[in-house]
């Protein structure tokens, strides 16, 4: 495996630390169903996806999004933890943009998971793709 370069929001870069995402996930996933088995199971995931791209270089922008991708299938509470502090919320009117979609979202029948769409954004169309594939 070749060393990775991490381009951090300010354009400075950095070696790509396991540890770093080890530590945002096991925080994002405490007091969850999420094991930290699990969670060592998603960075090594994680780790291998980054490793497979051609790329020596990848944004830490892009790291989050493959995080949130991966929280958003597994636990809502997780991915908006975890979302709180890669988006940076600042104000309650940030949690307000991810829980009010969440909540009025119909046809998720409680499973837990967030549909795909919403992993790399989820303050815009949270319930988009909810309801794909139900009546195929």
């Amino acid at each position: 495996m070749f060393p990775l370069a991490v381009i951090k929001r300010n354009g400075s870069r950095e070696s790509f630390s396991r540890n770093k995402i080890l530590h945002g996930l096991n925080r994002a996933c405490e007091k969850t169903v999420i094991t930290p088995d699990r969670v060592k199971i998603i960075v090594d995931e994680l780790e291998s996806a980054l490793h497979q791209n051609s790329h020596r270089e990848i944004s830490s922008k892009e790291i989050g999004e493959l995080v949130l991708e991966k929280l958003s299938k597994i636990s809502e509470i997780a991915y908006i933890r975890f979302a709180s502090v890669y988006h940076q919320f600042k104000s309650i009117d940030d949690f307000v943009l991810i829980l009010k979609p969440l909540k009025n979202c119909t046809g998720r029948a409680g499973n837990g998971k967030l549909p795909k769409s919403e992993a790399a954004d989820p303050a815009s169309a949270i319930c988009q793709g909810a309801h794909q594939g139900k009546d195929s």
